[in-house]
């Protein structure tokens, strides 16, 4: 663990159980202070509560990515005497599914977004750039965390996050590639499906596996869509981008026009 600012930058190394391991041995004073923090936030408490009323934790232990869940079991398996739970990590880490079904803001809200400059507008390199526009939570906002992970199996990556934070809303990969994830809402609460994975893991699936956008658009293509949400992806060794709009049952992919990508 390395401090630069007011950034810490933490690094990961192993199989998912010993990432888990080093993440909470790491920043267990900042997990300890999280746990404290859910359990005063309306917000971020609430929605623990209602995940676990609901089913929606249940749902989450059942579909999400056994990579995640092996992460959270050797984190927790160091943080569970500080309070910082299974449970807080499994709610934190499929949050996209649990929150699309617990909050539905309105259209007013400010949402996150992201542009992509190919080459041929920068005249020198493709250029990601990326704002993530959520509610404030303190907790957040005072603990920025630079992962460098680099797993057993898979590419060495990093994400931008917090304590606790394992699927990523955003990273790089050292094939070259950059991804984030924006939320999206739908009109209704959709019926949850037998098989539904989270974007938010998909991100953190295509930073350690994907070598190309190619690579990435049959991942995201091949799952089993849990929540409305749109993925930037960027391809820098391959001067490439593209936006992927997705729904329950459909996907939409746009490609850049005159070199220029925006999504929000």
């Amino acid at each position: 663990k390395e401090q630069r600012g007011p950034f810490q930058i933490v690094r990961l190394a192993g199989t998912p159980y010993e990432m888990g391991q080093q993440h909470g041995e790491l920043l267990l004073e900042e997990l300890e202070e999280g746990a404290e923090y859910i359990a005063t936030d309306p917000l971020l408490g609430g929605m623990l509560t209602l995940a676990s009323m609901q089913g929606l934790l249940d749902f989450a232990y059942e579909h999400a990515n056994p990579t995640y869940i092996e992460e959270c079991r050797g984190m927790t398996d160091v943080t569970d005497i500080v309070g910082w739970s299974m449970d807080h990590c499994m709610v934190l880490n499929y949050g996209d599914v649990i929150i699309e079904r617990l909050l539905n803001p309105p259209a007013e809200q400010p949402g996150c977004s992201q542009i992509v400059l190919q080459s041929s507008r920068t005249e020198e390199t493709l250029l990601h750039g990326r704002i993530l526009d959520w509610a404030q939570i303190d907790f957040i906002i005072n603990n920025p965390i630079v992962f460098v992970r680099s797993p057993q199996e898979g590419l060495s990556h990093v994400t931008i996050g917090f304590p606790g934070n394992l699927s990523p809303y955003q990273g790089m990969n050292s094939a070259g590639l950059s991804v984030a994830s924006n939320e999206a809402h739908p009109d209704a609460t959709p019926v949850l499906l037998e098989a539904a994975d989270s974007h938010v893991q998909m991100v953190g699936s295509i930073l350690a596996q994907a070598h190309s956008l190619e690579e990435a658009t049959q991942m995201l293509t091949n799952v089993n869509h849990a929540s409305t949400e749109s993925i930037v992806i960027a391809d820098g060794d391959h001067d490439s981008s593209a936006a992927f709009e997705m729904t329950h049952s459909n996907i939409e992919i746009r490609n850049p026009e005159a070199g220029i990508l925006f999504q929000t």
